[in-house]
């Protein structure tokens, strides 16, 4: 996958485990602020970004930070712009790849719950190409002794199912019984993977992602709240001169006729 930013370049496959880590986190935290509220060209920038980091070697990011990215490629597999849920969608496959070459065998799960709700979430979509390309993929997931060695039977059977066209069995298949049967991918997302508690760096980390989301939706608002003002004091003017042309217009059309009048009465 083509990335708009050289991950080697940016640190990406820097080793270091302090400052580096660090660097990485606050790279990748901005190409997902970018993905939640920048325009269509900004957000297939930064999803382009964020799957190519993921895709290039994802044992080099710490789990929590891989775990944040993934979500927020799910998330934009819910976009409603078709280029990129389009291009989130085929890329969580890409993912789930990536992790299992990697043995992160969480990811692997998280990525495959990622891929069946995504399918879900489309499922009733006309986009033939889609729902294709994901029964292709699941086959390969499955013939693929790598991705298959590092999954339990749950991710198993729900491949098997998307393979098969069964969007909802495989949904089944992962969600917890607890949770409701009208459940959105995003309340699932934890359901049937269990991860370490939370640091405090790790809370603080997405904190403070969500602040930069929160500002930057702030801003925009803001910016285009200007922009309205603008384009409203812009048509009020218009309009003022419109009306201001109108009335000369009035005036000297009547003084013409006057002094016509005037005219044809002193010729007569």
């Amino acid at each position: 996958m083509a990335s708009h930013l050289d991950a080697r370049e940016c640190g990406l496959l820097s080793m270091e485990p302090s400052s580096d880590d660090v660097q990485i986190d606050d790279l990748l935290r901005a190409q997902v602020v970018r993905l939640e509220v920048g325009t269509i060209s900004v957000r297939i920038s930064a999803l382009t970004f964020l799957l190519d980091a993921l895709c290039r070697d994802v044992s080099v990011l710490r789990e929590e930070m891989a775990r944040d990215v993934i979500e927020a490629c799910l998330r934009a597999c819910r976009d409603q712009a078709p280029n990129i849920a389009r291009l989130a969608r085929f890329g969580m496959f890409k993912v789930l790849r990536a992790c299992a070459e990697s043995k992160a065998h969480r990811l692997a799960a998280l990525a495959v719950k990622c891929v069946v709700f995504a399918s879900v979430e489309h499922e009733s979509s006309d986009d033939d190409e889609t729902r294709s390309h994901a029964a292709v993929e699941c086959r390969k997931a499955l013939r693929n002794t790598s991705i298959m060695s590092l999954l339990a039977e749950t991710s198993h059977r729900a491949l098997r199912l998307l393979a098969d066209g069964d969007h909802r069995g495989a949904a089944r298949v992962l969600r917890p019984e607890t949770m409701r049967d009208d459940a959105s991918p995003s309340t699932v997302m934890g359901g049937a993977i269990t991860l370490s508690t939370p640091r405090p760096r790790m809370l603080t980390a997405r904190q403070r992602t969500l602040q930069d989301i929160q500002r930057a939706r702030s801003k925009r608002l803001k910016a285009d709240a200007e922009i309205a003002a603008q384009q409203k004091q812009a048509s009020e003017e218009t309009e003022r001169r419109e009306r201001e042309f109108e009335r000369r217009a009035t005036i000297a059309r009547a003084s013409y006729l006057t002094t016509t009048s005037q005219l044809s009465t002193t010729t007569g």
